[in-house]
This record gives C-alpha cells, structure tokens and sequence, in this order.
C-alpha cells in the first residue's frame, strides 16, 4: 500500500522520505512545484553534493545511492549531458582533471543516539556516471580526503549551512 502525505504535527509542513521517495516527493520546494506544474518539456532532477575545492581548481557532482537503487532515467541523462560538459571545461583547461560527476553508492541510516541524524552503514563506493567502480570507501575519513583532494582537511564540527562556509 505504501506510505501516504504526512504532515508535521507542530508546523503543518508537509513530510517527506529521506531516502526512496514518492514521486509527489522532493527535497527541494522548486522541484516539488516543477515536477507538480512545471514544463513537461524540461527534464527534472536533484543532483546531492556539488563540491569544490577552489585551491586545486576541482568540481565534483556527486549523487548518493542505497546499495540497490537505481538512476532515474532522466538524472541519468542529465548526469550523462553534465558529464559532457565537465570534459569540455578540462580540456580547455577550466577544471581540474580530478573533476567530474560521480554516484557514491553505500548505505546510509538513520539513527537517534540523543539526536536524530543520518550515516554510513557500510562502505561507500565511488562510481563514475556510467557505474564503472572508482574507489571503495571503508572509512569516512578516506571519503573525506579524496572530496578534499588531500589528506590535509578540518572537521566542520557539525555546521549545517554548508553553502556559506569556505
């Protein structure tokens, strides 16, 4: 039968599945609102992490999966289109070559050990878009050096609005 919309009790925001979302689903209210009413002619995905370290010239675009899951077709193709892109910027020399679009692929639960949060269960494998195997992951902090392209990185020591920090 499935879960249906749920509302929070104290807000009366709508709810929505972390992880294998409905397709009246989305994290973002403009994809909720584009995939409602928007153009049929635009194809619509999120992408998770879009990551940059601006001392070596590195972009990287970055979509999780569950162990199982698959693509959308149409974030597959967006992947694909954005992929293309990201192999012009480096050949002209716009990005470093170490950039690109990747699916890390690995589990991820949540918990409530105080507080409610989200985290790896298990290693995490880097893909490239076309799900060739990169790299595994077995421990979070060899994730966070190949993210910062080096061994030489600080804990954000849980800042939430990422966007805003260097």
């Amino acid at each position: 039968m499935g879960c249906s919309r749920q509302y929070c009790k104290y807000c009366g925001e709508e709810l929505i599945h972390r992880d294998n979302r409905k397709l009246f689903e989305s994290s973002s209210s403009l994809g909720a609102i584009l995939r409602r009413e928007g153009p049929s002619e635009i194809s619509l995905c999120d992408i998770d992490a879009c990551i940059r370290k601006q001392s070596c010239n590195v972009l990287r675009i970055i979509e999780h999966k569950q162990p199982t899951a698959n693509l959308g077709n149409q974030q597959q193709k967006n992947l694909l289109q954005l992929e293309r892109a990201f192999a012009v910027a480096i050949k002209a020399g716009i990005l470093d070559p170490r950039s690109g679009i990747f699916v890390l692929r690995g589990k991820v639960l949540g918990s409530a050990n105080g507080r409610r949060e989200v985290d790896f269960n298990g290693p995490q494998i880097l893909c490239s878009s076309n799900g060739s195997e990169i790299q595994e992951f077995h421990k979070r902090e060899e994730l966070y050096s190949w993210l910062n392209c080096g061994t030489n990185w600080t804990p954000r020591k849980g800042k939430a609005r990422v966007e805003y920090l260097k």
